[in-house]
């Protein structure tokens, strides 16, 4: 339940650390975004001190982006520094404003929203943003949006889709994860989310359309809306999101047992 009134000393610094934990999964985010993860993440009714006090302390810097009518929020080297106890990627942390294009904001905006209901519903050790997997990596290795790690070892790949794809694009992209999945077992599922009803409708048909054996059972269909419901699809099938994680961590389960 959402609490009300003045932080606590104790719980304090560590109110601070997930705020700019946030940020930094996502190098940015908006006044909106923040306070939906406040009080939906860190259970706070009221949000605005927080966040203010967050940059009144210079743990956070703001600028208006004039484009989208919209604050956004990024690390200062002092927000940065608190965390690099914690975040084994910390010093690669780089905020860059002219990199919200409106292509790439869209995009993000899915992924922030989407991070915020997961985490909610779902029990994840850690949540690896695609800037966190691409360091060390070659410049134009494909990497997934996202990557969902788990406690199990369950490793699920993000995938967040904006935009049309194409027949052979789709192809491209079931062969590269049947590679990781089957092949090398770099993953165990796909998240695949869709920003509105009917781009995932399309995705849905088209996808499993391709390789119905290998789709149906390695990638999940969601969408915002249907987080927020705790909802996906899976097998062909519309399911509990969180009955969807546990039957792919059981499977994993058995997987790992001696023969």
């Amino acid at each position: 339940m959402a609490k009300r009134g003045r932080l606590s000393k104790i719980n304090q610094e560590e109110r601070f650390k997930t705020l700019c934990r946030f940020i930094y999964v996502f190098k940015y985010v908006t006044r909106k975004e923040l306070d939906t993860f406040v009080t939906v993440i860190i259970g706070l009714k009221y949000p605005q001190w927080l966040i203010e006090y967050s940059v009144k302390r210079g743990l956070v810097k703001t600028y208006l982006d004039t484009t989208f009518k919209a604050k956004i929020y990024y690390l200062s080297n002092k927000g940065i520094g608190i965390l690099y106890s914690t975040e084994r990627l910390a010093e690669y942390y780089r905020f860059d404003q002219y990199r919200t294009a409106f292509t790439t904001y869209s995009h993000h905006k899915l992924l922030v929203d989407s991070y915020i209901f997961l985490k909610r519903e779902l029990s994840i050790k850690e949540w690896v943003s695609e800037w966190g997997m691409r360091v060390g990596r070659k410049r134009f290795e494909k990497v997934p949006d996202g990557l969902l790690k788990f406690e199990n070892g369950l490793n699920i790949a993000l995938e967040a889709e904006t935009s049309y794809k194409r027949l052979t694009e789709w192809k491209t992209f079931i062969w590269r994860y049947q590679y990781d999945i089957l092949k090398i077992n770099r993953y165990h599922g796909v998240l695949l989310i869709a920003s509105n009803e009917d781009t995932l409708d399309a995705m849905i048909i088209r996808v499993t359309g391709i390789n119905p054996t290998f789709c149906n059972k390695a990638f999940i269909f969601t969408s915002p809306v249907l987080i927020k419901l705790r909802r996906c699809v899976y097998n062909s099938e519309m399911k509990d999101i969180q009955y969807v994680f546990n039957l792919l961590s059981q499977e994993l389960n058995k997987e790992s047992q001696p023969k």
